[in-house]
């Protein structure tokens, strides 16, 4: 099964996007990109949505 490349939290306010492709230390991708516009729309016109973080998975950084 195949994990989400974007994992979508909602805190309150707070919209928490996190990109979730480990294995390539998170690069873009078509498919990424259209699920953050997607997601990013979606925020702003929610009128529940004051902030949206965006963050990536671990191991980004590491080999």
């Amino acid at each position: 099964m195949n994990d989400p490349i974007l994992l979508t939290e909602q805190r309150a306010g707070v919209r928490i996007l996190t990109l979730n492709r480990p294995g390539s230390r998170n690069a873009l991708n078509t498919a990424l990109l259209e699920m953050l516009r997607s997601e990013l729309t979606a925020a702003d016109h929610d009128n529940g949505t004051d902030v949206v973080i965006l963050t990536g998975t671990d191991p980004a950084g590491t080999r």
